[in-house]
């Protein structure tokens, strides 16, 4: 069976179009977060941050449910600094997930629960937006490939890039990246038997 259908020549302008809000987003989101670390630090001269985020859609007692691994490193490379962030979703009725750093041992919430439940949520939409566009009909079914999926995400930041009017789009099978200079962006996903880990 065909997890997805390659998209013709053709077919590429609409759907870099339809790309643009999903990215415009997470871009924003990722940004909004390296600010909001940095300040709360007093850290000036950012000049990049990296930030993963994996997201695993598990079935469990015969319910699908999303679970996320998200991990920031926002640096100063001048002064060889850099704050650590990070989020980890557990499966607990009690559990309220929230976004924590690290800076010089200093360890220090970035968002509450409220503000956290809600940065992630935009994360994982627009990341699954991104994915529905490229890859249609693989989050409609994931059923009846009666696997799990893992679907990862790499951002990049770089403050003294410009941004290009014309960015770098590749395609490449289960593979995407995105490329506008002071902005880049890579995905990658597979499914995967959890009992052959």
């Amino acid at each position: 069976m065909d997890y997805y259908q390659p998209y013709k020549s053709s077919e590429k302008i609409e759907v870099i179009k339809r790309l643009e809000s999903p990215i415009r987003t997470l871009k924003d989101l990722v940004d909004e977060m390296s600010e909001k670390a940095q300040k709360k630090v007093n850290l000036s001269g950012i000049e990049r941050s990296v930030t993963t985020i994996d997201w695993f859609n598990e079935k469990i007692d015969d319910e699908r449910r999303w679970r996320y691994l998200i991990g920031a490193s926002i640096h100063n490379d001048k002064d060889n600094a850099a704050i650590m962030c990070y989020a980890i979703s557990i499966y607990s009725p009690k559990y309220s997930p929230q976004i924590k750093c690290v800076f010089r041992g200093y360890e220090f919430v970035l968002y509450d629960s409220h503000q956290s439940i809600s940065l992630i949520k935009n994360m994982k939409d627009s990341i699954l937006e991104i994915h529905k566009t490229l890859y249609p009909g693989v989050l409609e079914h994931m059923d009846e490939y009666d696997k799990n999926i893992y679907i990862g995400t790499a951002a990049y930041l770089y403050l003294s890039n410009p941004t290009e009017e014309n960015p770098i789009i590749k395609i490449d099978g289960n593979k995407f990246s995105y490329d506008e200079g002071r902005f880049k962006t890579k995905m990658a996903w597979t499914f995967y038997d959890p009992y052959k880990l």
